[in-house]
């Protein structure tokens, strides 16, 4: 299973913080905090986020719903938007910007376990593999800013073989069996794989250690 990475954009530290610990005992470690627009945007242009936990208030200008019309979020993330605000403008303006749920303050922990469950179901079988590329195990496909990019049945084998390992290294004998088994083929064939593989990648994705094999740099 896939780190799911979540972004909290909540402008009360201590809520942001109740809201993490939260996710915490859900399950979910690698959470990030925005308490301002501003610092939710350097955190969506610099990571792939899975899901946004999104307040309307801010503080600022920008409200949570000018975010989530911001084309890094709207084309790319699912939203939750959680706040106090229930008044018929703003349920329309929400609306508009295609939520996946919208929860009320004060907030139930338990409604908000469900509402992220429902929306992460999918990609529980994603992996991020950073610089924008991800790869579907469910469908065996890898993506890059979230289109697909057309691999090889002995390149998916060769790098769901690698994420099986979870970043620890594998020996090129190991690779060579896991994808040919007893097949004989010339001994170039799993370096010309690896090379064929990180054009389609960025190529500090796949490490090799010399003299013993390969593994998978997550980012």
């Amino acid at each position: 299973m896939k780190e799911i990475r979540i972004l909290i954009v909540e402008d009360e530290a201590i809520t942001a913080k109740a809201i993490e610990s939260e996710l915490n005992k859900m399950g979910y470690s690698e959470i990030y905090i925005a308490i301002t627009y501003e610092k939710a945007l350097k955190h969506i242009k610099a990571y792939l986020f899975d899901l946004i936990l999104l307040d309307i208030n801010l503080k600022s200008k920008n409200s949570g719903i000018t975010l989530a019309q911001h084309k890094e979020v709207f084309e790319k993330v699912p939203v939750i938007f959680i706040t106090s605000a229930n008044d018929e403008k703003t349920i329309q303006d929400v609306l508009a910007t295609n939520p996946k749920s919208y929860l009320l303050k004060p907030l139930r922990y338990a409604e908000l376990k469900f509402s992220i469950d429902l929306v992460l179901k999918d990609k529980k079988n994603i992996v991020n593999l950073g610089y924008n590329f991800s790869y579907d195990l469910e469908h065996r496909s890898l993506f890059h800013n979230q289109k697909v990019i057309k691999l090889s049945p002995n390149q998916k084998l060769l790098l769901e073989r690698l994420l099986n390992e979870k970043g620890d290294f594998v020996y090129a004998s190991v690779l060579e069996d896991s994808i040919w088994g007893d097949k004989i083929v010339p001994e170039s064939s799993l370096r010309t794989l690896i090379l064929g593989l990180r054009k389609k990648l960025n190529p500090e994705i796949i490490v090799t250690i010399s003299g013993l094999g390969y593994k998978i740099e997550l980012h």
